[in-house]
């Protein structure tokens, strides 16, 4: 260990504020070491990056109301990660609590960031297949007006079968909303997506759906045009 000191020093891994201190710790006689307590309490540590880090790790400890309040401040904070640490450390963390309906609405903003910055390639390995696993959920409603107000954003980063597969659905599926504005959306971005619609689909899901609206609703005025 005595050899192999200098060259863990020297790794650039290690922080340079760092290197004293773990120094320190590492040191062959044991009277002489850092306590631990003593090293989790430097500065570093209380560096806001490092510090999300660390709640991200801790989260299953937290509670829900205590979640919504770091997702919330979440979003202030990613950019100033490099890609690969929001793709490999943050997102997981984020797709993790997909399970828990109530606190998606607060996770997504931050989730569009992470892939606004990635390549087509990086979001459809490393994040549509958790992130479509989303797409189906109803409640509560905030969800679905996320996702709709990001059609742009899914059309630049999502291959044309899994438009068809995932966003397709999510259209439909959101024009039985009880959200007035969610139907509104839906309405608005069909006439770009037809082209994903099959016609067979069209005729025997859409059409009726949007008949239904019209006589359902007459107070409501839209038009959709093919």
């Amino acid at each position: 260990l005595r050899h192999s000191i200098p060259s863990i020093l020297q790794n650039k891994n290690v922080p340079e504020e760092l290197q004293e201190a773990l120094s320190k710790c590492l040191n062959p006689a044991p009277e002489q070491r850092l306590p631990v307590i003593q090293f989790t309490k430097l500065k570093y540590f209380e560096h806001p990056l490092v510090k999300t880090l660390n709640f991200l790790d801790s989260r299953n400890a937290l509670d829900v109301s205590q979640k919504i309040q770091f997702f919330k401040s979440l979003p202030n904070i990613i950019p100033q990660f490099p890609l690969r640490v929001q793709l490999q450390k943050i997102y997981p963390h984020l797709a993790g609590e997909f399970g828990t309906p109530i606190l998606i609405p607060f996770i997504l903003e931050s989730v569009f960031i992470i892939v606004e910055n990635c390549n087509s390639e990086e979001f459809v390995e490393e994040i549509m297949p958790s992130l479509v696993l989303v797409f189906p959920i109803q409640t509560p409603y905030q969800i679905g007006l996320l996702l709709l107000n990001k059609v742009d954003l899914f059309l630049k980063k999502m291959p044309t079968t899994s438009l068809k597969q995932h966003l397709i659905p999510l259209i439909f599926n959101s024009l039985s909303n009880e959200s007035n504005k969610i139907q509104e959306l839906c309405l608005l971005e069909l006439p770009r997506l037809v082209k994903y619609i099959d016609r067979e689909q069209m005729h025997t899901q859409f059409l009726p759906k949007l008949l239904r609206m019209v006589l359902e609703a007459k107070e409501n005025k839209f038009s959709v045009c093919f």
